[in-house]
């Protein structure tokens, strides 16, 4: 996630450790992250709604609606913006002849601390995978383009290829048959400890005291994390571990995406990219297309004439190039907000005035719908329980108008979101300053 002085990398920027001014912003990533949290909002309130399958036809073709062209793809969003941003902070650290990799360090390390805060708030703890996946970049960041290239190709196989490895291994060495009941058997439990956090989390989610809910599911975050940290790599329904799976989780191929798109140029001048542009949202909706209509069991049929069921899953999905599906509808959404910014400065402007403010604090408004979701369907506020999907929709693009109008409003006194203030002040490693200076001499 980029804060709000991230997003320029103009001739004209200061080589200071100043927020950029306003019209040296890229617009087009107010935008794309304004963007990103509508998707949030939309889909958290349809998730987290315990009477969602409720609302006869409209209310399921909502429910699908929302699954097939929005989960997933915002959090995707989200990642390929925050590769953008690690790029932007590159380049202005180059021009400042400075080395900035302890400064990222610390960006990492605050995004991890924020992943900890909504694990508390809702038991989400996805922006933690940024963090992790987010130092790869760390190995990357001078690469050439050619080899950037050439990581993206990696990073989207490397999964399906180490697999396949393994799945030759366990073929080899046990037999085909013995093999795939391995491959196929069902995760090892849990431990005594994680499963007593699992019952102390359903009664506490079932209770009206918000402090031991958050206690818990900060608690399950942290237990979980340790015991999944080496992984079960023997199994379909396992992973890789924490170490491995942020070398190989989808989250460093969109982190890539973006640093890749920053380095071309893509966003600060894409009327010069209007064909690339076209070929990549045609390429990404196509991608989750095939996915959508099923056709990629057809494109290799002879990969389950093979007897490891495992080797037989990596090459049918073309050793991952064909995964995941919302990763292509992800990539298709921003190549196509950002071409339509291009176009003329009246649609950049539009865009900017129903986006624009929501992205520039994306955290806190990250932060700032999963309290909204808290408080309608938690016990210990309103615990709605009979919102139907219509309903919810509504209700969510209320809350995302409610945030719109408070960033709006922060935003002419202060120069950061609260988030965005606590991220950067860590990220410097020294308390920055907040108000603007027209909001202090009122």
């Amino acid at each position: 996630m980029t804060t709000a002085d991230d997003s320029s990398i103009t001739p004209t920027m200061a080589l200071t450790a100043e927020p950029v001014a306003p019209n040296e912003r890229l617009q087009v990533l107010d935008i794309l992250r304004g963007f990103a949290i509508l998707g949030m909002v939309l889909v958290h309130f349809a998730q987290f709604n315990p009477n969602r399958m409720s609302g006869g036809a409209i209310g399921a073709a909502i429910n699908e609606v929302l699954k097939e062209l929005v989960r997933g793809k915002a959090h995707a969003i989200f990642a390929i913006l925050f590769g953008v941003g690690f790029a932007i902070q590159l380049r202005r650290a180059d021009a400042r002849g400075e080395d900035g990799r302890w400064r990222f360090g610390r960006r990492l390390l605050g995004v991890a601390l924020f992943g900890m805060l909504t694990a508390a708030l809702a038991g989400f703890s996805d922006i933690i995978r940024y963090a992790e996946s987010g130092v790869w970049l760390l190995v990357v960041r001078r690469w050439s383009t050619r080899s950037l290239l050439v990581a993206l190709l990696a990073s989207a196989m490397l999964y399906e290829v180490w697999s396949a490895a393994v799945g030759g291994y366990q073929w080899a060495t046990m037999g085909a048959e013995r093999a795939n009941e391995v491959y196929q058997s069902p995760p090892p439990p849990a431990s005594g400890a994680l499963r007593a956090l699992d019952t102390e989390w359903a009664a506490a989610d079932k209770g009206t005291n918000f402090l031991r809910l958050a206690r818990v599911q900060l608690a399950w975050t942290v237990r979980s994390y340790r015991e999944s940290f080496w992984g079960d790599w023997q199994r379909s329904r396992g992973d890789s571990g924490r170490i491995l799976g942020s070398l190989m989780d989808t989250t460093l191929l969109t982190l890539l995406i973006g640093f890749l798109a920053l380095r071309l140029g893509i966003f600060d001048r894409p009327e010069e990219h209007r064909r690339l542009l076209v070929a990549v949202m045609l390429v990404g909706a196509t991608w989750w297309a095939v996915y959508q209509l099923k056709m990629v069991p057809t494109l290799w049929p002879a990969a389950w004439a093979i007897p490891s069921v495992r080797v037989a899953v990596a090459v049918q999905s073309g050793f991952g190039l064909f995964r995941p599906r919302f990763l292509g509808l992800a990539v298709a959404y921003v190549a196509g907000i950002t071409l339509l910014v291009s176009t003329s400065r009246a649609w950049e402007r539009r865009l900017s005035a129903l986006f624009g403010a929501a992205g520039r604090m994306a955290l806190t408004n990250y932060l700032l719908q999963f309290v909204a979701v808290d408080i309608v369907f938690g016990n210990y506020a309103f615990g709605a329980k009979a919102v139907t999907p219509q309903i919810g929709l509504a209700a969510a693009l209320v809350v995302f108008g409610l945030l719109v109008l408070f960033s709006r409003w922060w935003l002419t006194r202060f120069r950061f979101g609260p988030a965005e203030w606590l991220l950067r002040s860590l990220t410097y490693a020294q308390v920055q300053p907040v108000h603007r200076p027209t909001a202090r001499a009122i």
